[in-house]
């Protein structure tokens, strides 16, 4: 939902109260920019519950095995 609105404030931000898209290329490059590290944050955190998750519940001491698909001691 947070990805959804942030996509949501980018596409509003591009565009001017009157429905013009903004033509300065500084001005779309730092909403482009600004944009992009929220959506960082969000995938990341994303990427954290997913692991705390799989670590909570599914061989605590071998997470990072079974994220990456094997038992790399094996190998």
């Amino acid at each position: 939902m947070r990805i959804h609105d942030l996509t949501t404030d980018l596409f509003e931000s591009l565009f001017d109260h009157e429905g013009n898209p903004r033509v300065h290329p500084g001005e779309v490059a730092n909403t482009i920019t600004a944009y992009r590290s929220k959506l960082n944050i969000e995938l990341d955190m994303i990427r954290e519950s997913s692991t705390q998750h799989y670590e909570a519940n599914y061989e605590p001491n071998s997470a990072e095995e079974g994220l990456f698909g094997g038992d790399w001691k094996s190998r």
